[in-house]
């Protein structure tokens, strides 16, 4: 048995002793254009134009040729430290639940002490090789990585992990870290039984971070500092806490952004959440620009205590900015997968997604808190699924699956974690709104807009309470857009029904897209056609609805196929469509704007911008 067939089968018997770790949550927004010209005047139009084929990413796990390769799921841009000492009898702490220095995945002598006497529960540990390579593909997540020793002794070894960024490329090979693994035979554990091996240190010459040092014990705010090769670089940094109830065996507590480059010193500050345990990791990555996945990764294994100082994470909707500033990051669609970009520059940071058969993503929106996308994965014929993934990369993980006759549409996650979304009749285009209340524990509720409507753009509250429904009627009237309470299935207060605001002279509008945010400010994006020339459609604008009536923010040229408003409620994403005479050939773009200025192009090719930092 090669190495390769040894660690699927050590894999294939830790899936029934493992539980799997939470993939985090996703949500995306897509489909509100694609469902409402398919339906409205814009059906033969813009359909083509605005149909995206993302694929939600998966497990990957294969080795190629005869190669030392590693298949896994997205990777998250992260980097790892240089390589530690062998840790010694003499350094190892008395306290058998003290945190030894260990990055993964037993970091205590009590987690040492239960594998001695349980090794079937995490076979790969036996042998330093298969260690290193679990822990690549369940805690770094790289993909087709590749594995060499660079150094062996009786108790410790050290491998280097690389990848190709053009596959079957040997000149595109870059070496990503270089991961150290330790027999726990240097602690003071039972000599008698086998002793796991567990990975000490993971290091990269391209990223080094100086501070703080191993075995620091750290607390809000920890400061991080380190240095990065290359002119222009973004750091990746992660408070990972360890987690050994998840296969990943680690959960993040918080994460942030340092630009860095030209060998000069970073230096960022990070808060954290209250750890659930005192086993840490400062983890920093880089990612290529060729790929956007990950090129470098270094890991310091730390002392996390709890202070007064911890918050828990911004929430999306709740925490405002103060200075003014963009959101550094923004999720959209390039060529069917899912990527994260600096808003700034329109850099693709990282992919979130790779292709899968039966399928594209569409419909990506963020979670409250910002961490995760909430998306609708194609399954095939009538067949769909509404998947979460993490921000910062991670496996998806699934919600929901359609039943075989119906597919989901436009899921949104609210504040109070219930699940909102259009469900789609596959034999006809009747659709309804179903929330699923986890709220409360409760199954499924199904909101129905009327024998007349047909709901096509959905978006909750910043309290998670009332649903924002744009009820699409017949051509000839008016669209309305509805305030519903979910928990007792009908509008809210008087003025449920929001007026609707003039539209331009000669022009028929119909909705594209809705976003209900903080103090129940509504925003509503409208598509244009012209009645009079042949010009088609004419452009688009944002609508913002506040107490003293509807207010056109916006208007220009483009259409408004998609869009996404901070939570200052003064920054605006705009996916955009440059339509001709029709919007089959259609230019897509992403453009960014303040409520007090014009539209900046960001990037061209990407759809279905949302804000996620």
């Amino acid at each position: 048995m090669n190495a390769e067939e040894k660690l699927r089968s050590i894999l294939r018997a830790e899936a029934e002793v493992i539980d799997a770790s939470p993939a985090g949550w996703d949500r995306i927004r897509e489909g509100i254009a694609v469902r409402r010209r398919r339906r409205l005047w814009l059906r033969s139009s813009l359909a083509a134009t605005t149909a995206m084929s993302l694929v939600a990413l998966g497990v990957v796990f294969a080795t190629r040729g005869t190669d030392s390769d590693v298949g896994s799921t997205i990777v998250p841009a992260t980097a790892a430290p240089a390589p530690s000492p062998i840790p010694s009898a003499a350094q190892a702490p008395a306290d058998r639940d003290a945190p030894l220095p260990v990055i993964w995945p037993l970091t205590t002598l009590r987690e040492i002490d239960f594998w001695q006497d349980n090794p079937q529960s995490r076979p790969a540990l036996r042998d330093p090789e298969t260690a290193a390579r679990e822990f690549v593909l369940r805690y770094l997540g790289l993909a087709d990585a590749r594995l060499e020793q660079v150094r062996e002794t009786s108790a410790s070894s050290s491998w280097t992990v690389s990848r190709l960024i053009v596959a079957g490329d040997e000149n595109t090979k870059i070496t990503v870290t270089t991961v150290d693994v330790t027999s726990a035979a240097s602690y003071p554990v039972d000599s008698t039984k086998p002793s796991p091996f567990l990975v000490t240190s993971a290091a990269s010459d391209a990223l080094t971070v100086t501070a703080p040092d191993q075995e620091s014990r750290v607390s809000v705010p920890v400061i991080v500092r380190g240095t990065v090769r290359g002119v222009d670089e973004s750091v990746l940094l992660e408070v990972r806490a360890h987690n050994p109830a998840g296969a990943a065996g680690f959960v993040a507590l918080t994460k942030g952004f340092v630009p860095a480059g030209a060998e000069q010193p970073w230096e960022t500050s990070l808060t954290f959440n209250d750890p659930p345990n005192a086993a840490g990791v400062i983890y920093a990555t880089t990612a290529s620009p060729a790929d956007g996945q990950l090129s470098a990764v270094t890991a310091v294994p730390v002392v996390l205590e709890p202070g007064e100082q911890a918050t828990a994470a911004p929430q999306k909707s709740t925490s405002p900015r103060t200075d003014g500033a963009y959101p550094a990051q923004f999720v959209a669609v390039e060529r069917g997968r899912l990527a994260v970009f600096e808003t700034k520059s329109g850099k693709r940071v990282r992919f979130l997604t790779e292709e899968l058969p039966g399928g594209g993503v569409s419909d990506p929106s963020t979670t409250p808190d910002g961490t995760s996308v909430v998306y609708v994965q194609g399954e095939g014929t009538c067949a769909a699924s509404i998947r979460r993934v993490p921000v910062d990369g991670g496996d998806p993980e699934v919600l929901l699956r359609s039943n075989g006759t119906s597919v989901p549409r436009q899921p949104v996650l609210s504040s109070l974690g219930d699940l909102a979304y259009i469900e789609e009749l596959c034999q006809r285009e009747d659709s309804q709104i179903v929330v699923q209340r986890s709220a409360e524990g409760a199954g499924p509720r199904t909101i129905d807009p009327g024998s007349d409507g047909s709901p096509s753009g959905i978006a909750w509250s910043a309290d998670g309470r009332t649903l924002a429904v744009i009820n699409t009627l017949t051509l000839d009237s008016p669209t309305e857009i509805l305030l519903v309470d979910p928990a007792i299935h009908r509008g809210v207060e008087e003025g449920e029904k929001q007026p609707r605001p003039p539209e331009p002279e000669g022009a028929d509008c119909a909705w594209s897209a809705v976003d209900y945010g903080d103090a129940g400010v509504l925003h509503a994006a409208q598509i244009c056609h012209s009645e009079i020339a042949d010009a088609g459609v004419v452009g688009g604008r944002l609508i913002e609805f506040e107490e003293s009536g509807p207010r056109v923010m916006l208007s220009i040229d483009d259409v408004i196929a998609w869009f996404d408003v901070d939570a200052t409620g003064d920054h605006i994403l705009l996916g955009a469509l440059a339509c001709g005479e029709t919007c089959e050939d259609a230019d897509e773009s992403v453009q960014r704007f303040s409520i007090d200025g014009e539209p900046v192009k960001v990037a061209d090719g990407l759809t279905q911008p949302v804000w996620v930092g």
